[in-house]
């Protein structure tokens, strides 16, 4: 291998997709009886009460790119390096779901909508589109070991400036007349405020190894 120097300029679209999902589930025995209560009436003696909340959000970044990518080589061992951002749109969902289900001595259940951080005013799914930037550097430092085989080591790392994450979308305060669970479920009052998406960004790092062969 023989020594060169190179520097490429980037110029691209990128896309990139970032899911998840938060679940949390409860369970409840009253085994005193009175103690808790269902859609606003106590449990009976031996009844089981199980709640879930759920929050799901899907991240799709939609945008060009550009950069450039460095290459050094002498004798058996290479460097290379590229920088690059892409600039565009993520298209944010997030998908909030719950349910608080009452099984009594029998088995029989009866469920309602909503459990304890999702209830009727913030359940459903929700849409926005927000601006992004999305830088990536990557690194790779490797050695000629045959004329055709090259082994190497390289760090990248990725980040994305505007994403919903689903513990950012957990409500912190809740209004209980609206929550199954809850002595004052149905009670009148004012409602709990609708959902709104709560942004942050979001960042990815790792370490690869790797042994080419070329022909």
């Amino acid at each position: 291998q023989t020594n060169s120097v190179r520097l490429d300029g980037l110029l691209g679209f990128r896309y990139l997709s970032l899911s998840e999902s938060l679940n949390v589930y409860d369970t409840y025995y009253d085994n005193i009886g009175g103690t808790r209560s269902f859609g606003g009436s106590p449990l009976a003696f031996s009844d089981t009460l199980n709640d879930f909340d759920g929050f799901r959000v899907t991240n799709s970044f939609y945008g060009g790119s550009s950069g450039a990518r460095f290459y050094y080589a002498q004798e058996r061992w290479f460097f290379s390096a590229l920088g690059k951002v892409a600039w565009g749109q993520v298209q944010e969902r997030a998908t909030l779901s719950g349910s608080t289900t009452l099984t009594d001595a029998n088995g029989h259940q009866t469920v309602l909508p909503g459990g304890i951080l999702t209830t009727t005013a913030n359940m459903g799914s929700h849409y926005q589109s927000v601006y992004a930037l999305a830088p990536e550097g990557q690194f790779n430092i490797g050695y000629q070991l045959l004329p055709y085989v090259t082994v190497r080591i390289g760090y990248t790392f990725l980040y994305l400036s505007n994403v919903a994450r689903p513990g950012n979308q957990i409500t912190r305060v809740t209004n209980n007349n609206q929550v199954p669970s809850s002595p004052t479920y149905g009670a009148a009052g004012s409602s709990s405020t609708g959902f709104q998406f709560q942004s942050s960004s979001y960042w990815a790092q790792g370490l690869n190894f790797g042994l080419d062969f070329r022909f």
